[in-house]
């Protein structure tokens, strides 16, 4: 017999994609971020960064710029290396989402994953807001500094089409995002 967890992951998918639908369903803005990256070249720096963002997510939940926030999500992740090459790398990402429906929520939750994804030296933050239209937002460490990337909107795939890269997000469930 399937736990309740086991069937809803068969039925719907797995939690995290879940709790993403939860939130643009009800109208908020859901974002992702993560800490790691070539500066986290050790378990000691990638313990220490984790630590911290999940610290900074928290003061940022306190002070009310966002709603909640989960993680780290293990997945799989397409990105462009310091010399424009791609790779595809492993890290733990956090899903945030905003306090409430609105654009001033929505506003107030990319301002917060900026402010931290600066902080932990990241070129990007995503943001996806309640109609389920993905943005990658390009931070200071980024060749794109300053520029609104639209991604389309988010679909949930499974399983993975391993020719269709663009946008891809694996989670370590076999299962993954889109965005088109």
């Amino acid at each position: 017999m399937l736990s309740f967890k086991q069937h809803v992951q068969l039925d719907e998918g797995n939690v995290l994609q879940q709790k993403v639908n939860k939130h643009v369903t009800q109208g908020r803005s859901v974002g992702a971020l993560s800490p790691e990256g070539s500066h986290t070249d050790t378990p000691e720096k990638l313990n220490a960064a984790h630590h911290e963002m999940k610290s900074d997510l928290e003061k940022a939940r306190k002070a009310g710029h966002i709603g909640g926030w989960s993680g780290p999500h293990k997945g799989e992740y397409r990105y462009a290396s310091d010399s424009g090459e791609e790779h595809v790398g492993h890290e733990g990402s956090y899903m945030v989402h905003a306090k409430e429906a609105g654009k001033e929520h929505h506003d107030k939750m990319v301002g917060a994953l900026s402010k931290i994804g600066n902080k932990h030296k990241q070129q990007s933050v995503l943001s996806v807001n309640h109609e389920g239209s993905a943005k990658w937002h390009h931070l200071e460490n980024s060749p794109k500094k300053g520029q609104i990337e639209d991604k389309g909107k988010l679909k949930y795939n499974k399983p993975l089409e391993k020719d269709k890269v663009e946008g891809r997000t694996k989670f370590k469930s076999g299962h993954s995002f889109t965005s088109y």
